[in-house]
Protein backbone atom coordinates (compact mmCIF):
# COMPACT_ATOMS: atom_id res chain seq x y z
CA UNK A 1 0.00 0.00 0.00
CA UNK A 2 2.89 2.27 1.03
CA UNK A 3 4.78 1.54 -1.90
CA UNK A 4 1.85 1.84 -4.32
CA UNK A 5 1.23 5.19 -3.00
CA UNK A 6 4.67 6.55 -3.34
CA UNK A 7 4.96 5.04 -6.82
CA UNK A 8 1.56 6.97 -7.83
CA UNK A 9 3.27 10.34 -5.79
CA UNK A 10 6.19 10.04 -8.01
CA UNK A 11 4.40 9.92 -11.35
CA UNK A 12 2.01 12.78 -10.22
CA UNK A 13 5.26 14.84 -9.24
CA UNK A 14 7.04 14.20 -12.70
CA UNK A 15 4.13 14.80 -14.54
CA UNK A 16 3.28 18.33 -12.81
CA UNK A 17 7.21 19.28 -13.65
CA UNK A 18 6.54 18.68 -17.63
CA UNK A 19 3.15 20.49 -17.53
CA UNK A 20 4.27 23.07 -14.99
CA UNK A 21 7.72 23.99 -17.25
CA UNK A 22 8.09 27.58 -18.42
CA UNK A 23 8.10 26.82 -22.25
CA UNK A 24 10.41 29.21 -24.74
CA UNK A 25 8.81 32.35 -25.18
CA UNK A 26 9.55 35.40 -28.23
CA UNK A 27 11.81 32.89 -29.88
CA UNK A 28 10.88 35.18 -33.00
CA UNK A 29 11.45 38.28 -31.36
CA UNK A 30 8.00 39.29 -32.65
CA UNK A 31 6.83 40.40 -29.11
CA UNK A 32 9.09 43.20 -28.95
CA UNK A 33 7.45 46.56 -27.28
CA UNK A 34 8.79 49.01 -28.61
CA UNK A 35 8.22 52.50 -30.47
CA UNK A 36 7.10 52.84 -33.82
CA UNK A 37 9.82 54.72 -34.93
CA UNK A 38 9.86 56.61 -38.58
CA UNK A 39 13.05 55.63 -40.77
CA UNK A 40 16.30 57.04 -39.64
CA UNK A 41 15.46 56.65 -35.92
CA UNK A 42 16.75 55.02 -32.80
CA UNK A 43 16.75 54.52 -29.74
CA UNK A 44 17.27 52.92 -25.77
CA UNK A 45 14.76 50.43 -24.86
CA UNK A 46 14.78 47.91 -21.60
CA UNK A 47 16.07 44.56 -22.28
CA UNK A 48 12.54 43.23 -21.22
CA UNK A 49 10.44 45.71 -23.57
CA UNK A 50 12.74 44.85 -26.34
CA UNK A 51 13.66 41.03 -25.96
CA UNK A 52 10.96 39.63 -23.97
CA UNK A 53 11.75 36.35 -22.29
CA UNK A 54 15.43 36.93 -22.84
CA UNK A 55 18.71 37.92 -21.42
CA UNK A 56 21.30 40.02 -23.08
CA UNK A 57 24.81 39.91 -22.58
CA UNK A 58 27.81 41.54 -23.91
CA UNK A 59 31.03 39.80 -22.03
CA UNK A 60 29.52 38.77 -19.04
CA UNK A 61 28.02 41.65 -18.55
CA UNK A 62 24.01 41.11 -18.64
CA UNK A 63 22.36 44.36 -20.19
CA UNK A 64 19.38 45.98 -18.62
CA UNK A 65 19.25 48.33 -21.78
CA UNK A 66 19.40 47.22 -25.67
CA UNK A 67 19.07 49.55 -28.96
CA UNK A 68 16.41 49.46 -31.19
CA UNK A 69 17.37 50.21 -34.68
CA UNK A 70 20.98 50.69 -33.36
CA UNK A 71 23.84 49.82 -34.98
CA UNK A 72 27.08 50.29 -33.70
CA UNK A 73 30.61 50.80 -35.16
CA UNK A 74 33.33 49.51 -32.92
CA UNK A 75 31.39 49.06 -29.99
CA UNK A 76 29.36 45.51 -29.07
CA UNK A 77 26.13 46.14 -29.09
CA UNK A 78 22.92 43.90 -28.61
CA UNK A 79 19.53 45.00 -29.81
CA UNK A 80 16.36 44.78 -31.43
CA UNK A 81 15.72 45.79 -35.52
CA UNK A 82 12.55 47.07 -36.27
CA UNK A 83 10.95 47.48 -40.20
CA UNK A 84 12.33 51.18 -40.32
CA UNK A 85 15.98 50.70 -39.81
CA UNK A 86 18.44 53.07 -41.76
CA UNK A 87 19.99 51.76 -45.49
CA UNK A 88 18.43 48.36 -47.24
CA UNK A 89 19.02 46.32 -43.81
CA UNK A 90 15.37 45.06 -43.03
CA UNK A 91 14.38 42.49 -40.32
CA UNK A 92 15.15 38.56 -41.81
CA UNK A 93 11.34 37.51 -40.97
CA UNK A 94 8.49 39.71 -39.66
CA UNK A 95 8.93 42.77 -38.14
CA UNK A 96 11.93 42.12 -35.69
CA UNK A 97 15.18 40.62 -35.58
CA UNK A 98 17.86 40.45 -32.87
CA UNK A 99 21.29 42.00 -33.95
CA UNK A 100 24.66 40.93 -32.04
CA UNK A 101 27.58 42.63 -32.34
CA UNK A 102 30.83 41.94 -30.53
CA UNK A 103 33.64 44.43 -30.05
CA UNK A 104 36.50 45.55 -28.08
CA UNK A 105 36.65 47.68 -24.83
CA UNK A 106 40.15 49.16 -23.09
CA UNK A 107 41.17 46.71 -26.05
CA UNK A 108 39.88 43.67 -24.74
CA UNK A 109 37.63 41.64 -27.14
CA UNK A 110 33.83 41.20 -26.27
CA UNK A 111 31.32 38.74 -27.41
CA UNK A 112 27.73 39.70 -27.72
CA UNK A 113 25.01 36.92 -26.55
CA UNK A 114 21.83 36.41 -25.61
CA UNK A 115 20.13 33.57 -23.42
CA UNK A 116 17.26 32.43 -22.17
CA UNK A 117 15.99 29.42 -19.92
CA UNK A 118 12.96 27.07 -21.23
CA UNK A 119 11.29 23.56 -21.79
CA UNK A 120 12.65 21.56 -24.66
CA UNK A 121 9.85 19.56 -26.61
CA UNK A 122 9.83 16.20 -26.01
CA UNK A 123 9.77 15.55 -29.84
CA UNK A 124 12.74 17.67 -30.27
CA UNK A 125 15.51 16.62 -32.87
CA UNK A 126 16.57 19.48 -34.04
CA UNK A 127 16.90 23.95 -33.09
CA UNK A 128 16.49 25.45 -36.52
CA UNK A 129 16.57 29.10 -37.29
CA UNK A 130 17.47 31.84 -39.89
CA UNK A 131 20.75 34.32 -39.54
CA UNK A 132 22.83 36.44 -41.51
CA UNK A 133 26.03 36.21 -40.07
CA UNK A 134 29.66 38.60 -40.48
CA UNK A 135 31.47 34.87 -40.16
CA UNK A 136 29.63 32.19 -39.37
CA UNK A 137 32.37 31.01 -37.47
CA UNK A 138 31.94 33.22 -34.82
CA UNK A 139 28.71 32.21 -34.13
CA UNK A 140 28.02 29.28 -30.90
CA UNK A 141 25.01 27.89 -29.86
CA UNK A 142 25.00 25.83 -26.25
CA UNK A 143 22.13 24.33 -24.57
CA UNK A 144 22.64 23.72 -21.07
CA UNK A 145 26.39 24.91 -20.67
CA UNK A 146 27.28 22.59 -23.80
CA UNK A 147 28.33 23.72 -27.15
CA UNK A 148 26.46 22.51 -30.21
CA UNK A 149 27.77 22.01 -33.39
CA UNK A 150 26.17 24.92 -36.00
CA UNK A 151 24.70 23.41 -39.57
CA UNK A 152 23.92 25.48 -42.87
CA UNK A 153 20.85 24.20 -44.10
CA UNK A 154 21.03 26.81 -47.27
CA UNK A 155 19.20 30.03 -47.70
CA UNK A 156 20.56 31.72 -44.85
CA UNK A 157 19.12 28.57 -42.11
CA UNK A 158 20.95 26.69 -39.84
CA UNK A 159 20.00 24.03 -37.02
CA UNK A 160 22.04 22.28 -34.36
CA UNK A 161 21.08 18.75 -32.96
CA UNK A 162 19.06 18.92 -29.21
CA UNK A 163 17.98 15.49 -29.32
CA UNK A 164 20.28 14.79 -26.26
CA UNK A 165 18.15 17.76 -24.02
CA UNK A 166 14.61 16.73 -25.65
CA UNK A 167 12.24 17.07 -22.78
CA UNK A 168 14.15 18.90 -20.40
CA UNK A 169 14.62 22.62 -19.06
CA UNK A 170 17.31 24.08 -19.97
CA UNK A 171 19.63 27.88 -20.92
CA UNK A 172 19.46 28.47 -24.99
CA UNK A 173 22.42 30.49 -25.50
CA UNK A 174 23.57 32.30 -29.01
CA UNK A 175 27.05 33.92 -28.53
CA UNK A 176 29.36 35.92 -31.51
CA UNK A 177 32.42 35.87 -30.55
CA UNK A 178 35.03 38.92 -31.09
CA UNK A 179 36.97 37.03 -33.28
CA UNK A 180 36.69 39.28 -36.13
CA UNK A 181 35.71 42.54 -34.51
CA UNK A 182 32.40 44.42 -34.96
CA UNK A 183 31.06 42.50 -37.66
CA UNK A 184 27.06 42.45 -37.75
CA UNK A 185 25.08 39.15 -37.12
CA UNK A 186 21.45 39.11 -36.91
CA UNK A 187 19.08 36.09 -35.80
CA UNK A 188 15.70 35.26 -35.97
CA UNK A 189 12.74 32.68 -36.24
CA UNK A 190 14.00 30.38 -33.97
CA UNK A 191 12.20 26.88 -33.60
CA UNK A 192 12.41 23.41 -32.60
CA UNK A 193 11.76 20.77 -34.91
CA UNK A 194 11.03 17.02 -35.19
CA UNK A 195 13.61 17.06 -38.54
CA UNK A 196 17.09 15.86 -37.62
CA UNK A 197 19.47 18.09 -39.22
CA UNK A 198 22.41 16.53 -41.44
CA UNK A 199 26.22 15.81 -39.46
CA UNK A 200 28.31 19.27 -39.32
CA UNK A 201 30.58 19.62 -42.61
CA UNK A 202 33.93 21.45 -41.74
CA UNK A 203 33.91 22.11 -45.12
CA UNK A 204 30.39 23.61 -45.94
CA UNK A 205 31.11 25.89 -42.65
CA UNK A 206 33.90 27.45 -44.78
CA UNK A 207 31.76 28.01 -47.60
CA UNK A 208 28.82 29.62 -45.93
CA UNK A 209 31.37 32.31 -44.14
CA UNK A 210 32.47 33.29 -47.34
CA UNK A 211 29.36 33.55 -48.46
CA UNK A 212 27.95 35.90 -45.48
CA UNK A 213 31.18 37.49 -45.49
CA UNK A 214 31.06 38.32 -49.44
CA UNK A 215 27.30 39.58 -48.77
CA UNK A 216 28.39 41.48 -46.05
CA UNK A 217 31.08 43.45 -47.79
CA UNK A 218 28.31 44.14 -51.11
CA UNK A 219 25.70 45.35 -48.57
CA UNK A 220 28.57 47.97 -46.96
CA UNK A 221 29.71 49.16 -50.48
CA UNK A 222 25.53 49.51 -51.33
CA UNK A 223 25.33 52.09 -47.81
CA UNK A 224 28.15 53.90 -48.06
Amino acid sequence: MRKGFLYSLLVFLGCATVLCAQPFQNLDFESANVSDLPPDYSEFVSTADGLPGWSAYIGTNQLTQIGHNWITLGDANVGILGPQYLFDTQPLEGNYTAILQPGVFNSQGLSASIAQTGFIPASAKSLQFLAFLGYANDLAVTVAGQSIPVVPLGSGSFGCDVSAFAGSTAELRFTIADTHGNDENFLDAITFSTEAVPEPSGLSLVVVGVACLAFWHRARRRTA
